[in-house]
C-alpha cells in the first residue's frame, strides 16, 4: 500500500481516539416546529425538498480540483448535505461519452448516476455510517451530492476521501486480470470535521447495557414511556443504525473485547433496527436452549462470507457471549447443537448441483455469493452476467423444494447473504474490482431477484459498510471481530425461525 494511503487510513481511524484537531461548526437556531430524530423511530426517506436546507457553506479542502459545501436541514436534526464537486467540470463534460459498459442501463447508471469519480464519506461520534454513492450526480456541475439523515441526535464528526477517478470504481470493460484498478486515495478534508447541528432540546439515543437494563434518572427532563416495539419480522433487509454504545458498556464490556492497533475493533457501535426489535432466543446473553430443541438442519454453502456466518451462528448458539473473532479456512464444516444440526460447504460461484437429497436433508439454506465474481472473476462477469447467473440460482432453488418433497410438506427456508462491503481493492497484482459503488449495485440487482423468487434477504453490504475501514486492519476482508458481526447473526436467526422468545428465563448450564 502506498505511504499516502496508509498515512490516511491510520489519520481516519484516529478520529476515534480524539488524537486529531478537528473542525467546528457551531449550532444554529432552530424555528420552533423541529423534528429530533429516535434511533428506532421511521425517519424521513423522501429526498430534501428546495428550501429546507440552509445555503451551502464552503469548507476546506485538500484537493485544488474540487470545493467542498454542506447545507443543513433547518427543521431537523442531524440531517445535511455535502457537495463535493470539481472546479474544472469539463471534466465530467468529456466522461460522459466515456464507454464504461456494453450494457446500456448499466451504461446509464454508471456515467449519469454515479460520475467518474468515486468518493467515500464517513460519519463517526453519537452514529457510525459510511456512503460511497451520491444522492444526486450533476454531470454539466460536476458535482455530487452526499445526503445525510441521521437517527440520533448529538456531535458527530466527518471525514471524506476521494477513492477513485476515471470511472475506477466501477468499470465494466476490463479485459484480464493483469488488468488493476488505480485507486486514487486522497483526503479531501484537511481533517475530521465535527458538526453540531441539533437543538439542545434533542436528546440522544442512549444504548440500554448489552446484558441489563439500563436505569435513567433525569429530573430535568421526563422520561416518557418507551415506544412498544414490535419484533423484526419478514423477508426483507432490516434496516436500522449503528448508534454510539452507552459510555457504561465502552467503559465496562460485559466481555472481552477484540483488539487491533491498541484499540478495540468492536464494542463502540450498537445496531438499532428501525421500528422494530430483535426479541428471539438467540439473542446474546439470552438462553438459547429453544433454538435447539426442535429438530432441523441448517445449510451454509458459497463463498467465505457464508462461512463466517456458519461460525458465528455456532459461536452464539453454543453460549458464548464474546465477539466471535476467528473462522477456520476449510472447505467444509459441521455442528450438531442439541437437535440441530449445521453444516458449511464451500462453493463460492455455487458451482455445485443442488438435488432433492440436499433439500429432503436440510430445513434451511442460507447462501452467500457474489464477492468472488468481483474478486477474481470481474473481467469476465458484468452485471448481465451476474444477473444470469443469480436469476437462474434463485428461481431453480425456489422451485426444487416443492418437486422434491410429498405433497403438503414445508420447503426449506431459502435465505441470500449479500454481498459485503470492502474497503478498497488493495490487490495490485489483479483485478479486484470490490469497489462500494459496484457491490452496492450488484447487491441491489441481487436482492429484487432473490425476493421475486421468494428468498429473504440479509443485507450484509448494509451491516458491514460502516466498518470496512475497521476490517482493513484485521484480515482485509471479514467481519469479524467488529460491531458488524453480531446484527448479522441476529438478523439470520431471526429468518431462520428457530429460536423462541423467553427473554427471561435464566440460562442453563451445560
Amino acid at each position: 500500500m502506498e505511504q499516502a494511503s496508509i498515512i490516511s487510513l491510520r489519520a481516519s481511524l484516529d478520529t476515534m481516539r480524539g488524537t486529531l484537531r478537528t473542525e467546528r461548526i457551531v449550532e444554529y437556531m432552530r424555528p420552533p416546529a423541529y423534528f429530533c430524530p429516535v434511533a428506532s423511530d421511521p425517519r424521513p426517506s423522501t429526498p430534501f425538498s428546495p428550501g429546507s436546507l440552509s445555503s451551502f457553506q464552503p469548507l476546506d479542502s485538500e484537493l485544488a480540483e474540487f470545493t467542498l459545501s454542506l447545507a443543513y436541514a433547518h427543521s431537523a436534526c442531524n440531517q445535511f448535505r455535502i457537495r463535493i464537486a470539481r472546479t474544472d467540470k469539463s471534466i465530467c463534460h468529456n466522461a460522459r461519452d466515456q464507454k464504461v459498459s456494453n450494457d446500456p442501463a448499466t451504461q446509464i447508471h454508471i456515467t449519469e448516476t454515479l460520475g467518474p469519480d468515486t468518493f467515500q464519506l464517513r460519519v463517526d461520534g453519537a452514529e457510525r455510517l459510511v456512503v460511497d454513492v451520491p444522492e444526486h450526480y450533476d454531470s454539466h456541475e460536476c458535482a455530487y451530492d452526499f445526503d445525510f439523515r441521521l437517527s440520533t441526535p448529538g456531535a458527530i464528526w466527518l471525514s471524506a476521501m476521494r477513492m477513485y477517478k476515471d470511472y475506477d470504481g466501477f468499470y465494466e470493460l476490463h479485459q484480464n486480470q493483469s488488468d488493476h484498478l488505480n485507486p486514487s486515495i486522497n483526503t479531501l478534508l484537511p481533517r475530521p470535521l465535527q458538526l453540531n447541528l441539533c437543538s439542545s432540546t434533542c436528546t440522544p439515543y442512549v444504548s440500554p447495557l448489552l446484558n441489563a437494563e439500563s436505569y435513567i434518572f433525569d429530573p430535568l427532563h421526563p422520561v416518557t414511556e418507551a415506544k412498544a416495539m414490535p419484533a423484526c419480522t419478514g423477508a426483507d433487509p432490516i434496516p436500522g443504525a449503528y448508534v454510539a454504545s452507552s459510555l457504561p458498556s465502552i467503559l465496562y464490556p460485559p466481555v472481552s473485547l477484540p483488539m487491533s492497533d491498541s484499540r478495540p475493533t468492536a464494542g463502540l457501535y450498537d445496531f438499532v433496527p428501525t421500528e422494530c426489535t430483535f426479541q428471539h432466543d438467540g439473542l446474546r446473553f439470552r438462553n438459547h436452549d429453544s433454538c435447539t430443541q426442535k429438530a432441523g438442519g441448517i445449510l451454509f454453502i458459497g463463498d467465505s462470507h457464508a462461512r463466517a456466518a456458519y461460525d458465528a451462528l455456532l459461536h452464539r448458539l453454543s453460549g458464548d457471549d464474546t465477539v466471535v473473532q476467528l473462522s477456520e479456512k476449510v472447505p467444509a464444516k459441521s455442528a450438531d447443537l442439541g437437535n440441530l444440526h449445521m453444516e458449511f460447504s464451500w462453493d463460492p460461484f455455487l458451482t455445485s448441483e443442488i438435488d432433492c437429497d440436499v433439500m429432503r436433508s436440510f430445513t434451511s439454506v442460507v447462501v452467500s455469493t457474489g464477492a468472488h465474481q468481483a474478486c477474481w472473476a470481474c473481467e469476465r462477469t458484468p452485471t448481465t452476467a451476474l444477473e444470469v447467473q443469480l436469476s437462474t440460482l434463485f428461481s431453480t432453488w425456489a422451485t426444487l423444494g416443492p418437486k422434491c418433497l410429498p405433497p403438503g410438506s414445508p420447503a426449506p427456508k431459502l435465505i441470500y447473504m449479500n454481498s459485503p462491503a470492502f474497503w478498497y481493492p488493495a490487490s495490485h497484482y489483479r483485478l479486484d474490482c470490490r469497489t462500494g459503488p459496484r457491490l452496492q449495485h450488484w447487491n441491489q440487482v441481487a436482492g429484487r431477484l432473490a425476493r421475486e423468487s421468494g428468498w429473504s434477504v440479509v443485507d450484509t453490504f448494509a451491516h458491514s459498510r460502516p466498518f470496512a475501514i475497521d476490517t482493513f486492519l484485521l484480515d482485509g476482508v471479514h467481519y469479524l471481530k467488529t460491531d458488524a458481526i453480531d446484527p448479522m447473526a441476529d438478523e439470520i436467526i431471526e429468518k431462520l425461525g428457530i429460536c423462541g422468545n423467553n427473554p427471561g428465563l435464566p440460562r442453563t448450564m451445560h
